[in-house]
C-alpha cells in the first residue's frame, strides 16, 4: 500500500514523565500501546503491525489543569519582606 512500510523491523518507544497529571495521550499518526505507569507518567510503544506509516511519528498529550500555574518560592532575610 502506498504511504507504508513493513513494520516488523522497526520499533520505538516513549517513557514520558510530564511532571504533573496527564489527562489525555495520543498519537495522531500511529497506533500505540500505551501503559500509564502513574498519573504522571507513561510507557508509550508504537504497535507491532505489519505495515505502518511512513510518516513522521507525532505524540501528543494534555495534562491536568489545562493552564500552567505559576509557581514562586521565597524567603526573607534580616526581617525584609520577600519579593515574588
Amino acid at each position: 500500500m502506498k504511504g507504508t512500510r513493513a513494520g516488523h523491523d522497526i520499533s520505538l518507544a516513549v517513557k514520558l514523565d510530564a511532571g504533573v497529571p496527564i489527562k489525555e495521550l495520543r498519537s495522531s499518526s500511529h497506533d500505540v500501546n500505551v501503559d500509564n505507569t502513574n498519573t504522571h507518567s507513561a510507557f508509550v510503544q508504537l504497535r507491532t503491525e505489519n505495515e505502518i506509516p511512513n510518516r513522521d511519528f507525532i505524540l501528543k498529550y494534555d495534562v491536568a489543569g489545562g493552564k500552567m500555574r505559576r509557581v514562586a518560592r521565597s524567603r526573607s532575610r534580616c526581617g525584609k519582606r520577600p519579593r515574588l
